[in-house]
């Protein structure tokens, strides 16, 4: 037998041995998505419709009442988190074998400090790192970024 392909916009009938029925009805209660962009359920009903104050029904404080409503930012929070991610980094790091350059105050060194700014100071000696632009690391003991640092001229 050779198959034959049905015009476009036809409904053709199911495979043998499936129940169209128990298809139908695994997806009859299933939300889907509207053309306007909002999710309704099968009944043609939308939620908002359904819950005329537009709240969830959680009945909590934790996220936002309306469902298209955002969040508000809590900058605490979040620079909280920031400084653990870093914290832990720092200490995987160092762990690692990882240790920062103390720049500040020490002589300059070709080997770990690279010179961006020479700068007349008279209550600095002569060659002494000033300021330190970018913090530099080495790795047991072996450089893996130099220092950018500010060094004193007399």
């Amino acid at each position: 037998m050779d198959a034959v392909a049905a015009p476009v916009g036809t409904v053709c009938a199911a495979p043998v041995g499936t129940n169209v029925d128990s298809r139908r009805s695994s997806h009859a209660a299933a939300p889907r998505l509207t053309r306007t962009g909002s999710v309704s359920d099968r009944s043609g009903v939308s939620p908002a419709a359904k819950n005329p104050k537009g709240k969830t029904g959680s009945g909590s404080d934790n996220g936002p009442d309306d469902v298209g409503e955002v969040s508000k930012p809590r900058p605490d929070v979040t620079r909280k988190g920031v400084e653990m991610i870093h914290a832990k980094l720092y200490d995987l790091l160092r762990k690692q074998g990882v240790k920062p350059i103390d720049a500040l105050g020490a002589d300059f060194d070709p080997h770990l400090h690279q010179a961006v700014v020479h700068e007349e100071s008279p209550e600095h000696r002569e060659g002494e790192v000033i300021g330190e632009l970018r913090k530099g690391y080495t790795l047991n003991d072996r450089l893996l970024r130099p220092a950018m640092v500010k060094v004193a001229k007399a």
